[in-house]
């Protein structure tokens, strides 16, 4: 562990509330699946700024794989003050430079993605904190040579050296107490750091061949790598087992890929990892354990028993692993499926219920793979956020992930208030504006408002456009970026089921900037499926009417855009069309403007929304119901057959 070091170009004055918020600054650029002798570093220096920093603790070290509250609890308790580790290590490994300190002041750090720390050791029990010599913090040389020879530890020799490209290499130095793999990588201004690149790509991706049709080896290290490609394959790596989730794997998009991972836990991890990552590009993937190995081994072992004969015999090998076809355990299938089935026993619905009772009756409860289609201003947004506080308030075992990628998180809070309110018919204009109502009664509304979403917002998370492209950083696909948030979530909230929204399908982001629009859909499509099986969750997928829809007045199947790959897909597609109304009696009465019938600000009839079940399985009621979007309380209302008095003209044709 490194031992607090002050440098004198990083003299900055402090004082305890700034140290915070540099404490912060630094977590921020910090993977919490570092090594744990790092984990324990990064505890002791929060440690040393005071009990208040247990929960940036907490906070910190929960986006981890193996993260425990109780041990982390045991490991901060057994921190003592004084023991040389403080703030100045968090800089150094955080890498913040002068500039940056000097920019973080009284108000909030500035944060700037650096790569993440490897991973290599558990969290499974306390460490005793020992205090070691420190290691240098990251200084900027002229020349990679010059670099590597100032940043060379000291009983180590350098062992060998891998270019990943022109800017980024990997260093390998051996000593008497093992290996040490350093990263190096040139920055803007053209001077060397011993740190990698931010945006990570494959080592040997220059190196692919131009057929898409060749397998591609995958390894663990870059000498495994070279290994490989002496034996006659395409191989590639993205480093060490703990790499997979921060490099760009774009460069195996469709390809044809078998990993070849070490022989040990942090092998297994590794490959399970990469097919992860590759499950995002359409890639074939598998998994191919060398025979023979012992704990710990590689390829490079392998073929050292192997000899001469290496090359045909990995040939024969990763033939055999992409021919075969690994078919289901059909009973296994039959004892999971029967698993399911008694977690719904004594239920109402099988999925997940949201409070409106024709739509729960409808759905049997929101499960599966469900696209809602409508043109624009059908409510489809409302819809989904009134559903998704319903399934948070009907179930408290139950969470939300709603992906908001046209609107932002505010525009939604604000409908949030405004639906809460509802008993006292807050309108928009009103919360906003203040329009029609005094301060005193907006103030007491929108405080009775707060106090019923306290109970809602710690399980109904918003993730907009920008949070899910900072997640994205460094490589990672958007369905891995939110299959993490899912788990999270869940961890933080204790939820056992967690629906996810995403609003709306068209501004999901994908890789594939060469792809025609409908094989961007297609490639979407099959994304989400996968995604949804993976999680085992609900998700429902807002999408667009095609034009042609909407000019027949149709709201079947062929309502949602891309039909063939997403009817097919989903587990149940909903459409949406509008009708003008004339006579429908408000059945709550007259509203804040005086008025008996649901219409809008200018009296004008509001439409009546018709919401049908165009594709549904396993026991979904396929019918029609209608809906009145409220515009003062952006809110859905549920109609019942008897309120539609006259006949409903279309007007989306």
């Amino acid at each position: 562990m490194l031992k607090e070091q002050r440098s004198p170009d990083r003299v900055i004055e402090s004082n305890p509330e700034r140290d915070r918020e540099v404490a912060r600054a630094c977590v921020g650029r910090l993977s919490p699946d570092c090594s744990r002798e790092d984990w324990v570093q990064i505890g002791m220096a929060l440690h040393s700024l005071g009990e208040d920093m247990r929960e940036l603790w907490h906070d910190w070290s929960s986006g981890g794989a193996t993260y425990n509250r109780r041990e982390a609890d045991r490991q901060w308790d057994s921190f003592k003050r004084g023991a040389g580790v403080g703030l100045g290590t968090l800089i150094q490994m955080a890498g913040l430079t002068t500039d940056e300190l000097r920019g973080i002041g009284g108000g909030s750090a500035r944060r700037t993605p650096v790569p993440a720390l490897p991973i290599s050791r558990n969290k499974s029990a306390p460490v005793e904190p020992k205090v070691q010599q420190a290691a240098a913090p990251a200084r900027t040389f002229p020349t990679l040579d010059a670099a590597v020879q100032a940043c060379t530890p000291q009983g180590f020799t350098e062992a060998g050296r891998w270019r990943y490209r022109d800017d980024h290499w990997v260093v390998r130095f051996n000593g008497a107490t093992g290996k040490r793999v350093v990263p190096f990588s040139c920055d803007d201004s053209g001077r060397w750091v011993n740190r990698g690149p931010s945006h990570r790509t494959l080592y040997g991706q220059d190196s692919l061949p131009e057929d898409m049709d060749d397998t591609v080896i995958v390894v663990e290290g870059e000498k495994c790598a070279d290994i490989a490609a002496t034996l006659g394959f395409p191989a590639v790596t993205s480093g060490a087992s703990s790499s997979a989730g921060v490099t760009d794997w774009s460069a195996l998009a469709g390809r044809q890929v078998v990993v070849l991972p070490d022989q040990d836990d942090a092998g297994a991890k590794y490959a399970a990892a990469v097919r992860d990552q590759l499950d995002s590009y359409g890639c074939s993937v598998s998994v191919l354990e060398l025979p023979g190995l012992g704990t710990g081994q590689d390829i490079e072992q392998w073929a050292q028993r192997e000899g001469e004969n290496a090359g045909a015999a990995l040939k024969q090998l990763v033939a055999e692993a992409c021919d075969d076809c690994p078919l289901p355990n059909m009973l296994e299938r039959m004892d999971s499926m029967l698993d399911r089935m008694e977690k719904t026993q004594g239920h109402q619905f099988i999925g997940l219920p949201c409070g409106m009772s024709q739509l729960d009756r409808m759905l049997d409860g929101f499960r599966g793979l469900v696209f809602m289609s409508g043109a624009p201003g059908c409510g489809k947004t409302n819809l989904a956020l009134q559903a998704s506080a319903g399934v948070v308030g009907e179930n408290p075992d139950a969470a939300v992930l709603f992906v908001t990628l046209e609107m932002s998180s505010d525009e939604l809070m604000a409908r949030l208030i405004c639906q809460f309110a509802s008993g006292d018919r807050l309108d928009w204009h009103a919360l906003l504006k203040g329009q029609g109502i005094d301060a005193d009664e907006r103030a007491r509304v929108v405080s009775e408002a707060q106090g019923k979403l306290a109970s809602v917002l710690p399980r109904l998370q918003m993730l907009g456009q920008t949070d899910l492209h900072r997640m994205m950083q460094g490589g990672t696909s958007a369905m891995s970026a939110l299959r993490k948030a899912v788990r999270s979530l869940k961890r933080k909230t204790g939820a056992k089921r967690c629906m996810v929204v995403i609003d709306n399908f068209a501004h999901l982001p994908m890789r594939g900037a060469d792809m025609t629009d409908l094989e961007l859909e297609r490639q979407k499509t099959a994304e989400l499926l996968q995604f949804q099986e993976q999680i085992g969750e609900a998700v429902l997928v807002i999408a667009q009417q095609s034009k042609e829809d909407l000019r027949s007045g149709q709201g079947g199947v062929a309502a949602v855009k891309g039909a063939v790959e997403q009817v097919y897909a989903a587990d149940a597609v909903l459409t949406m069309t509008r009708s003008k109304n004339t006579a429908i009696e408000d059945p709550r009465g007259p509203n804040r403007l005086g008025a008996h019938r649901l219409s809008d600000r200018n009296g004008e009839p509001l439409p009546v929304v018709k919401l049908r079940l165009a594709k549904g399985r396993d026991g979904m009621n396929r019918r029609d119901m209608h809906l009145m979007f409220d515009h003062e309380l952006f809110q859905m209302v549920e109609l019942q057959d008897e309120q539609i008095e006259r006949t409903l003209e279309n007007t989306d044709a």
